[in-house]
């Protein structure tokens, strides 16, 4: 099977909808209503730049680039807390929650970037933010 051509505006354009998503606070279903997008190719873009973005990360790792060091993760089950004041991420979108020292909480959805995640944990680390 040959291997399929990307079509570089296409991706640039979804990389540029789903910032504007994450910003929207809107349901994927409502998001997509009011930017005239198809759900299906919504979920599909996700999908495939989160892979893009993952198999970009991978490449870079074996390029001799140092892994970056992580604390443990605890995964668990968390209600939203009354005091947030930050726009929380879609239901239906999948989400990454770090909780930092104090408290405070990180959300983010699992399309973001394992690279840029760690950059701003190194940054953040480097900084002295807990």
């Amino acid at each position: 099977m040959a291997k399929q051509q990307r079509d570089l505006a296409k991706e640039a354009h979804w990389r540029g909808v789903l910032p504007q998503f994450t910003a929207s606070g809107l349901s994927v279903r409502e998001f997509c209503l009011r930017k005239a997008l198809s759900e299906a190719n919504f979920y599909a873009w996700c999908r495939i730049l989160a892979e893009r973005d993952q198999q970009h990360d991978e490449r870079a790792d074996t390029a001799g680039s140092p892994a970056p060091a992580f604390v443990p993760v605890r995964l668990a089950a968390t209600q939203p807390r009354a005091h947030e004041s930050a726009e929380p991420i879609p239901s239906g979108i999948p989400s990454l929650e770090l909780e930092l020292t104090r408290g405070r909480l990180l959300r983010l959805p699992l399309t973001t970037s394992p690279a840029w995640l760690a950059e701003l944990l190194l940054t953040l680390e480097a900084r002295g933010v807990e």
